[in-house]
């Protein structure tokens, strides 16, 4: 939709004609959609537009940044909406029944555009395990529609954390990162560093750490994008982390699902002096599926290992 429409006023004769009725609902699908707040200050970071839309963009970013200040937050779609994905950034309490079908359609059809490209990884090889675990994933009957969505941009921040943390040196991640080298790190040092990864990733989110009350217990992280909630369950482990030592772990991550989606994951600060390298990145993340006792529904799980007491390349043997 033009930047245009937001500044609009010629259609009415009197007052301020279209902006009254168009600007409070632009802001609003910011707001409710906090990712367009971003890709909008993508926009006007590239230097591209033109002098008329430059100042009506700027225009529309401070008012959002004095609604933020002001504690609007963001919405999510309704159950039975058509256009799911622009119901999400239509105001409280609008449908997409009051937009014109033609228009609606080609708003929808613009946003699952945005929505299958960033869902594309440049790198080749993380494209190549996301696909896989996506695959993976497809047993379980839960993984469809907005669910599968928001899981799916989950895990993509986390492949994206397990590999840049195997990748960034110290002068990268500044004193966020020294845990990875350090002789005996904590658990706690692991949920601090992925919880700030996916609060300044994942645009729009709840990311909350320590939250009780879930399952009689209290989880590590818990991840909202404003339809159902995720859980992190993190471990220190010492020796090598593998998918037959990470099943000893699966009842307590997989129990945080009883009264949510059956979909989650395990992640493990895995403590191993190697003189060689550290695992593939393919060989840091899977899938499990668990089956409670005397249940007959599968819980699923992604399991990803984050390699610490890194070396150097020059020090290996």
């Amino acid at each position: 939709m033009p930047i245009d429409i937001y500044d609009a006023s010629c259609s009415i004769a009197h007052g301020d004609g279209l902006r009254s009725v168009l600007r409070p609902r632009v802001e609003a699908s910011f707001l409710r959609e906090r990712g367009l707040a971003a890709h909008l200050n993508d926009l006007l970071s590239e230097g591209q537009w033109p002098d008329a839309q430059r100042t009506i963009a700027q225009d529309l970013r401070a008012r959002l940044d004095e609604a933020y200040r002001a504690g609007v937050g963001p919405g999510k779609a309704g159950e039975n909406e058509q256009y799911p994905l622009l119901a999400r950034i239509l105001p409280c309490g609008t449908s997409t029944e009051q937009i014109p079908s033609d228009m609606a359609r080609s708003i929808e059809a613009g946003l699952a555009s945005h929505v299958a490209h960033s869902s594309v990884l440049a790198n080749p090889v993380l494209q190549r395990v996301l696909v896989s675990l996506r695959d993976k994933l497809s047993t379980s009957s839960e993984y469809t529609g907005e669910v599968q969505q928001e899981f799916d941009a989950v895990l993509q921040q986390i492949l994206m954390f397990c590999s840049d943390r195997q990748n960034a040196e110290i002068r990268d991640l500044g004193a966020r990162g020294t845990y990875l080298r350090a002789p005996d790190p904590s658990e706690a040092d692991l949920q601090s560093d992925l919880r700030e990864f996916l609060k300044g990733n994942l645009v729009g989110a709840e990311v909350l750490s320590e939250v009780r009350g879930v399952s009689t217990g209290r989880t590590d992280l818990y991840v909202s994008l404003g339809g159902p909630a995720f859980v992190i369950e993190l471990k220190k482990h010492e020796g090598a982390f593998s998918p037959e030592t990470a099943k000893r772990y699966q009842a307590q991550a997989t129990s945080y699902q009883a009264a949510n989606v059956r979909l989650g994951f395990l992640g493990a600060l895995e403590l191993v002096d190697r003189p060689g390298p550290v695992p593939s990145i393919e060989e840091c993340l899977w899938h499990s599926a668990y089956v409670p006792e005397g249940s007959a529904l599968a819980r699923h799980l992604i399991v990803f290992r984050v390699p610490g007491r890194l070396k150097s390349p020059s020090s290996l043997r």
